[in-house]
C-alpha cells in the first residue's frame, strides 16, 4: 500500500515513499534509509539501563540532539505501523516538537474556532442593577396611637437661620426625622439640640417651640397621623395656624392620604432613599401601607398595572402587601421619603 508523505502513519516525515525513487525531502534513499535505521536503533535502545536521558544520532555527521524521553503509552493498532509499546521521540526531520500529531489537528482547530466564536459572557455586575441606598431610617413606637379612620400628612420643613416654629400643639402625633443641620426644640419648657439622623416624636396635648440658632439651613421628614376632623397644629399663643411666612419654618414638599382602614396597633417607620441613576429596588410586597413622597428627580414604579414615573412632589400610597419595584429610570439622582405604618 502506498503510503502518503503526510499520512497519519509516518513517524517522519524522511520515510520513503513507496515506488519513489526520492524521498519526502528530496533525499537520495539511501540517506533516507541510513536515517531511518539510526532513529529507529535510537527508539529500541533508549529504555536500556544506562541510556542517558538526551538521545543522539551519531550515524550521520555531527551529533544532533533528538530530544527527550517520553512518557510510554499504548499504541492504537496500526498506529504507526505496530502495536505494541513505543516511545515518542522528536524526530530530526521535524525539529518543532510544538506540532500535534495530525490526526488531531481538526480536533484542535474546531475546538479553537468554538472559543473565538462563542460570545463573551456578560459579567454578573453588568446583569444586575445597583440597588438605592437607605440614607436614613427611623423607628417609632407609640402606646395610644390614633383611631381610624385618619390623614397621613408626610411634609418637608426647613428652617433658614434664625427661622422659629411659635408654640404649637398637634392634633395627632408627629413624627419628625432630622436630615440636616441642628434644631433646638422646647417641650413644654425643657429644651434640646436635635441634630441630623436623630428623631423625636411630638405628642398630643404637649407644647412645642422649634427654633434654628445656627447659620446652616435645617431640614426635616415630619409626618403627622390626625384623626379626621382635628387640626395638624394649632399655634398656642395666636390660637391659630403657623405662620409660614419668614421668620417662620418653610414647607417646600407635602403631600397627604385619607385611611379608612388599618390596624389597632401599629409602629411608624422613616426610611430615605437614595436612587441613583439605573438603580432599582427588588420585587418586594410591604408588610405595612407605605405613603411615598418624591423629593428630587423623578421614581418609576413598576407594578402589576405597569409602569408610571412620578415627578419631585408627587405622592403615592403603596397598599400593604402590593408587589412594586421602584427604580430611577433617569440619567440625575433621584431621592424618596417612606412613611410605613408597620402593624404591631
Amino acid at each position: 500500500m502506498a503510503i502518503s508523505c503526510f499520512s497519519p502513519y509516518s513517524i517522519w516525515r524522511g520515510t520513503r515513499a513507496a515506488g519513489g525513487a526520492q524521498s519526502c525531502l528530496g533525499e537520495a534513499p539511501e540517506i533516507a534509509t541510513r536515517r531511518w535505521r539510526s532513529a529507529r536503533n535510537v527508539r529500541e535502545t533508549a529504555h536500556l539501563p544506562g541510556a542517558s536521558d538526551l538521545l543522539w544520532d551519531r550515524s550521520v555527521g555531527p551529533r544532533r540532539r533528538l530530544g527527550r524521553r517520553r512518557r510510554v503509552r499504548e499504541a492504537p493498532p496500526g498506529w504507526y505501523g505496530s502495536t505494541g509499546q513505543r516511545k515518542h521521540l522528536r524526530s530530526p526531520f521535524r525539529p518543532d516538537e510544538s506540532e500535534a500529531p495530525m490526526s488531531y489537528r481538526p480536533l484542535i482547530a474546531f475546538l479553537l474556532i468554538l472559543v473565538l466564536a462563542a460570545p463573551a459572557a456578560p459579567s454578573v455586575q453588568a446583569q444586575a442593577a445597583p440597588e438605592p441606598v437607605v440614607s436614613y431610617q427611623a423607628w417609632y413606637e407609640i402606646d395610644d396611637p390614633p383611631r381610624v379612620p385618619y390623614t397621613v400628612i408626610q411634609s418637608i420643613v426647613e428652617f433658614e437661620p434664625g427661622a422659629v416654629a411659635d408654640t404649637h400643639r398637634h392634633g395627632g402625633p408627629a413624627f419628625v426625622l432630622l436630615l440636616e443641620g441642628e434644631l433646638a426644640l422646647i417641650e413644654d419648657g425643657v429644651e434640646q439640640t436635635v441634630a441630623a439622623g436623630e428623631q423625636v416624636i411630638e405628642s398630643v396635648g404637649r407644647a412645642y417651640r422649634a427654633e434654628n440658632r445656627t447659620e446652616h439651613l435645617v431640614r426635616l421628614l415630619a409626618t403627622y397621623i390626625v384623626p379626621v376632623g382635628e387640626a395638624v397644629t394649632t399655634v398656642v399663643d395666636g390660637g391659630g395656624q403657623f405662620d409660614l411666612t419668614p421668620p417662620g419654618p418653610n414647607v417646600p414638599l407635602t403631600g397627604d392620604v385619607r385611611l379608612n382602614e388599618g390596624p389597632a396597633r401599629f409602629s411608624v417607620v422613616h426610611l430615605v432613599m437614595d436612587f441613583e441613576p439605573g438603580s432599582w429596588t427588588a420585587p418586594q410586597s410591604p408588610q405595612g401601607d407605605t405613603f411615598v413622597l418624591v423629593t428630587a428627580g423623578e421614581i418609576t414604579r413598576s407594578g402589576q398595572a405597569g409602569e408610571r414615573t412620578i415627578g419631585e412632589g408627587e405622592s403615592w400610597l403603596e397598599p400593604a402587601n402590593s408587589r412594586t419595584a421602584l427604580g430611577n429610570a433617569s440619567d440625575v439622582p433621584a431621592q424618596t421619603v417612606m412613611t410605613v405604618i408597620l402593624p404591631r
